[in-house]
């Protein structure tokens, strides 16, 4: 239930409501003690009745809090007071990126400044293995004083990292939970499709890619993960028509095309895969591809050497798909028997 204005949590006085959706209330709050303004977000019922989800929470929120950063909004605290579980967070005063945007307020030297400020940011995130995976400009904040600031989406940071380590059970719980609040959100059932493909759950994952792909049939990346399910599933010429289908929405994306070349490897289809290799190889002379679908490609097209490589070099650069995909996502699994990429998923798991 909404906290009135006046209310006190703790320390706390309630203020104003900023929003609220399914995943909780924000509200401007006031900090009695040190004499400040806060976010201040109450977090859902789940996690205070949760002791796993809570230490899980706690945990990714200390990792969050070694994030100091001018262009990201810092977290300040977890408590709980007159049982309900909140957080404190970095008050930014001013508005998002998609509330300046439809106004045409932002000039090219401002983009620029933005941009700027956005790759730093993500840059000193992915230093610490924290992947944001929800940037839009929803998600970013323009101060009143002309600071950028990135906002968190915690559950989103939760469901990936969760996703990462391994702890697929916890991370469909998250997914769920978020479409739950959310149940039009073509994005969070994709997330969920995956989470489902990757636990060996394939029916569901399959149900879930097609409820995505009909919720947004014009995403490829809705059609992409049906045809990953479709896939891993072995129903390699539904995957394959699927993926293509993708490909061509996207441009040729290098997702989609280094899934489309994993199948074809799986299907038998080696100069298939060995040609989409190719393609993405001669692309990455004179554009960005990720080392990680470099790795994939070459892996599928059967140079084992140079996919091995490709997958040194991604965790030498902190790739965050790399980071993200390397030890769950099935498609890396035929190189999961190499001592060479052991060593790489070891090095992935040290502390920092």
């Amino acid at each position: 239930m909404p906290l009135s204005v006046g209310a006190r949590l703790g320390p706390y006085e309630i203020l104003s409501i900023l929003g609220a959706g399914g995943m909780g209330e924000v509200y401007r709050a006031r900090d009695t003690k040190l004499k400040r303004d806060v976010a201040l977000k109450v977090l859902p019922q789940a996690f205070a009745q949760d002791p796993d989800r809570l230490a899980r929470f706690q945990r990714e929120a200390e990792l969050l809090a070694t994030l100091n950063h001018p262009n990201v909004a810092a977290i300040f605290s977890i408590e709980e007071a007159s049982g309900v579980l909140f957080t404190t967070m970095e008050l930014v005063e001013g508005c998002t990126l998609d509330q300046i945007t439809p106004r045409g307020a932002v000039s090219v030297a401002q983009l620029f400044d933005i941009s700027i400020a956005l790759a730093d940011a993500l840059s000193a995130a992915h230093q610490k293995r924290i992947i944001h995976r929800d940037l839009k400009p929803g998600n970013v904040m323009m101060s009143d004083n002309g600071r950028v600031k990135v906002l968190g989406r915690s559950w989103y940071a939760l469901f990936y990292l969760q996703w990462a380590r391994g702890d697929l059970e916890e991370g469909i719980a998250e997914a769920q939970q978020a479409l739950d609040g959310d149940p039009l959100s073509a994005y969070i059932m994709m997330l969920l499709a995956c989470c489902f493909c990757t636990a060996g759950r394939l029916d569901e994952a399959i149900d879930m890619a097609r409820r995505a792909t009909q919720q947004d049939p014009g995403s490829f990346i809705t059609r992409w993960a049906l045809g990953v399910s479709l896939g891993t599933a072995g129903r390699f010429e539904e995957a394959i028509s699927t993926l293509e289908t993708a490909a061509g929405m996207s441009g040729r994306h290098s997702r989609a095309l280094s899934s489309l070349a994993v199948i074809f490897g799986q299907w038998g289809k080696r100069s298939e895969a060995s040609a989409l290799h190719r393609e993405l190889v001669d692309r990455s002379v004179r554009a960005y591809v990720p080392l990680t679908y470099l790795a994939l490609t070459a892996e599928a097209s059967g140079q084992h050497e140079q996919a091995i490589a490709f997958a040194r070099r991604a965790w030498d650069d902190r790739e965050p798909t790399f980071i993200l995909h390397a030890g769950q996502f099935p498609a890396f699994r035929t190189l999961h028997s190499d001592p060479r990429f052991a060593i790489i998923l070891g090095e992935m798991n040290e502390p920092s």
